[in-house]
């Protein structure tokens, strides 16, 4: 391995080492995907504050309600939001490439942000140009940007692209010709002399097949992403359409049926959707990236939706019990639900003025709880309380299944987690969800290292034993940590497929046994002389 490598990684390994030992074990990092009334669609942005989030998303929509509820149960989250309904505007130029041959839509303007404001924005072709005209209710100047300025495609698209990143604009451009095509007589020929941008949307209004089918894009954006914690906000259990198939159907069936709902369908198979499913799979996803992702799921208000259908608290958690069973039997690889947690009963959110499922001060909690400690009987926030009570057996019942609840308790004279649970029906080691946590920290500084790795020569690092001095490196600085007690690994090269595979054996201090884990790095073959 060159010197420069060598020295390259014997820092980046003393850094993470020193990372690890300073570590606050928290993860902190909470990803809300939902709706908003402004804001870019599948962008995931930082957001510290009410009015950060009303300047980039608006004052509507479940994002904001969520991150609103996320403050009050705790100020000390850092939060994502990823607006995941709506439609950017977009116009389409052709272009004239040269003589006479047109490529259609060779040119693409596209609105920042999704909303139908932007559908007023117009193009203004000519022979000098092309102009940007903003409504009058934007208070932004129209741009123009001209051909003997800009003389090529990449040329005029970064300088339109520029303008919009130092908010001079609304508009991106992106161009799927040669970059050097002549911006000169490539437009006005080929397309009208006014061209406006059409398609925008909010995402306001949406069905929840709708949702699901945005959420799908959301979640293959977000794939590889380092998420501690995420949450459909709005996709909830009980979206799940009540199972009336002949035969003998669920116990979720007609019973629970609620007119007034809006429920997922099947797919073109006939396989029943299921938020639970969906998020599930694409933290399975994130598992095979090295990454332990996990996902928090509500149901929704039975404030607003059982309170008065089904009567007292002990109905709806039948209703809670037969929901999860349902939605379990519906997901394609069950065994994997250690990386979900569902959370059923209701909240008063800001001294009793917003009643909303507990979801949102679940995840609030899990994010400002250390990681080697489990959430079980933690107080969730004196500021809010419970807006119904189970009793103890139907708590105990809720909880063998799998399912977070709350209960007041008299210590504290605020709610506390009943049983800090994951929803694995089977998976005994990763049914407490600290350990899944734990389990995530080491992922998290592993594929941190094995980053580094990526493009390295397979040969060399197997040769001089760099991985496995480096993995176990860092396997003893998390065990010195009391994140896990015990460890052991085997790596094995995959010279012909240029990657290398590590499966880990890890336990951490409320386990019976080791959990196994596997995960790749890409690396490049090269014979040694």
């Amino acid at each position: 391995m060159a010197e420069r490598n060598s020295q390259e990684l014997a820092k980046a390994r003393k850094k993470l080492i020193g990372d690890i030992m300073q570590d606050t074990l928290h993860g902190k990092h909470i990803y809300l995907l939902g709706s908003a009334e402004f804001g870019p669609t599948n962008e995931p942005i930082m957001v510290k504050s009410t009015v950060g989030v009303y300047n980039k998303f608006g004052k509507h929509g479940t994002l904001i309600d969520a991150f609103h509820a996320l403050k009050y149960a705790s100020k000390n989250n850092i939060v994502y939001l990823v607006k995941t309904t709506g439609e950017h505007a977009n116009a389409y130029l052709n272009v004239n490439i040269q003589d006479g041959e047109i490529i259609e839509n060779g040119f693409t303007l596209t609105s920042s942000e999704s909303n139908e404001a932007f559908n007023d924005i117009q193009i203004l072709v000519d022979l000098t140009g092309l102009t940007i005209m903003f409504p009058e209710d934007f208070n932004m100047k129209s741009l123009k940007y001209e051909y003997k300025k800009y003389p090529t495609m990449d040329k005029l698209a970064s300088a339109i692209n520029k303008d919009t990143k130092n908010k001079r604009s609304y508009v991106y451009a992106y161009y799927s010709v040669d970059p050097s095509v002549p911006t000169e007589n490539a437009f006005f020929v080929c397309n009208p002399t006014m061209v406006s941008m059409y398609g925008g949307q909010c995402g306001l209004e949406y069905s929840k097949n709708l949702l699901y089918n945005c959420l799908n894009r959301t979640y293959e954006m977000l794939e590889s992403h380092e998420i501690d914690i995420i949450i459909p906000v709005d996709a909830f259990m009980d979206d799940i359409y009540p199972d009336d198939s002949e035969g003998t159907p669920h116990l979720y069936n007609k019973t629970y049926y609620h007119s007034t709902k809006d429920y997922l369908t099947e797919d073109f198979t006939g396989k029943q959707l299921s938020f639970m499913d969906q998020l599930l799979q694409f933290c399975i996803r994130q598992l095979n990236f090295g990454l332990v992702t996990t996902g928090i799921i509500g149901y929704n208000s039975s404030y607003k939706y059982w309170s008065k259908y089904l009567g007292e608290s002990d109905d709806i958690a039948k209703m809670y019990k037969a929901c999860y069973e349902y939605n379990l039997s519906c997901c394609s690889n069950p065994f994997y639900a250690f990386l979900i947690s569902v959370v059923a009963g209701d909240i008063e959110y800001n001294r009793g003025t917003i009643i909303d499922n507990g979801y949102l001060a679940y995840a609030a909690l899990c994010a400002n709880t250390i990681i080697t400690s489990g959430t079980t009987n933690i107080p969730i926030s004196d500021s809010l309380s419970l807006y119904h009570e189970f009793t103890e057996p139907v708590l105990k019942d809720l909880a063998d299944t799998g399912i977070v609840t709350f209960r007041h308790s008299p210590l504290y004279d605020t709610p506390v987690v009943y049983d800090g649970i994951t929803a694995s029906p089977e998976h005994e080691n990763l049914k407490l969800y600290c350990n899944v946590r734990m389990i995530q920290m080491c992922m998290s500084y592993i594929n941190r290292l094995f980053q580094f790795y990526v493009g390295l020569n397979i040969v060399t690092l197997i040769k001089e034993e760099i991985v496995t001095t480096d993995l176990r490196n860092i396997l003893e600085a998390l065990s010195t940590k009391g994140i896990i007690t015990e460890y052991d690994f085997n790596i094995i090269p995959y010279y012909a497929k240029g990657e290398i595979k590590i499966y880990l054996n890890l336990k951490t201090c409320y386990m019976v046994k080791s959990v196994q884990l596997c995960t790749v790095i890409d690396v490049e073959f090269e014979e040694e002389e």
